[in-house]
């Protein structure tokens, strides 16, 4: 069996459907020949808000021969644009699987989907909204056997939205596949992206592990797993350095554990988690929190509790509680969000 047979198969059984970040059905309610769809729609009711659609997606993947091209349509309160996804791929045909895609990325340095019905909780960690959510430029897949695959990436910065410098940035991912039940992911980019300082260079590295401790379908509890992540990155040149002294510190650390519990036939889950992030200087901007904190030490940690109700594969009902406190202020909210994935 060829790597990337392999790696289609263990989707289309859905053998990791359980992880953080992985869809939770393979089986598209529109698959033909030629095209996938994908439709996806988050609805929330934030106790401190009114209801919003907070994302809805649609759009899917097409294929003809050895040619495969992907596009989502976007919009909603996190639709950072009208263009979640857009590249086009062609299968080389050599090795056991080797395919080279161009255009526009979700970032795989964000270890949580932008789809929030994929993800163990509707609240992602502040330190994964520093993350580029989107990147753009080339990408090459490696299926080097059936436990690993490769991804390099050049691209055209941290953020994808411009090219910085006249000079590409790159990436690396690794996947390795112990079992079905303990994965690994390590991922690391490099880039001279600050604009107008050539001089700058950012280094970025996360890590994070799979682990499913149990499984038995026919019990009260059905599966147990843990998801462990962290990240360490800098900047240094042009005025600043990675831990100070030569300048600014622009360095930045974070780690995080989560553990999902599934019950009742998979149509119920409880899923809890903290996080922790400090960023001296506040060099990777976050979007979403509030106070202005430009130059300044940033220092927050996260938690949450969540329960999934699952009627169906496509369909999640979702409850969550969740902490967020930085060193000017805390905020704990509550919400409920329907969900839809295919």
């Amino acid at each position: 069996m060829s790597p990337a047979f392999f790696l289609l198969f263990i989707a289309s059984t859905g053998a990791f459907s359980w992880q953080n970040g992985q869809p939770r059905s393979y089986v598209s309610l529109i698959d033909t020949e030629y095209f996938v769809g994908n439709v996806y729609f988050d609805a929330t009711y934030d106790t401190s808000k009114e209801a919003e659609l907070s994302y809805g997606g649609a759009g899917g993947d097409f294929y003809y021969r050895q040619w495969r091209a992907r596009a989502i349509i976007q919009l909603g309160e996190r639709a950072d644009s009208h263009l979640g996804e857009a590249h086009l791929g062609y299968e080389l045909g050599v090795l056991e699987g080797l395919r080279l895609d161009i255009g526009i990325f979700r970032s795989f340095l964000q270890r949580y989907s932008y789809y929030r019905a994929e993800n163990w909780s509707q609240q992602v960690p502040a330190a994964e909204e520093a993350l580029a959510p989107l990147l753009k430029g080339i990408r090459l897949q490696i299926f080097a056997d059936h436990q690993t695959k490769i991804e390099l990436y050049a691209l055209t910065g941290w953020r994808g939205r411009t090219e910085i410098n006249e000079v590409p940035s790159f990436a690396f991912q690794l996947q390795w596949t112990f079992r079905d039940w303990l994965s690994f992911t390590s991922n690391d980019y490099f880039g001279i992206d600050t604009p107008g300082v050539p001089g700058r260079f950012r280094y970025h590295t996360n890590k994070q592990v799979h682990l499913r401790y149990f499984q038995d379908s026919d019990g009260v509890f059905n599966r147990g797993a843990f998801f462990l992540g962290g990240d360490f990155g800098f900047e240094h040149g042009g005025g600043v350095s990675a831990f100070g002294g030569s300048g600014a510190a622009h360095s930045f650390v974070s780690a995080m554990v989560h553990h999902r519990l599934w019950m009742a036939e998979d149509t119920l889950a409880w899923s809890i988690g903290a996080a922790y992030v400090t960023n001296p200087g506040n060099y990777l901007v976050i979007d979403t929190v509030s106070e202005d904190l430009s130059g300044e030490k940033f220092d927050a940690w996260d938690f949450y509790t969540t329960i999934d109700v699952i009627p169906e594969e496509h369909v999640t009902l979702r409850a969550e509680l969740a902490h967020r406190n930085t060193q000017k202020n805390g905020e704990t909210r509550g919400l409920f969000a329907l969900l839809f994935s295919m």
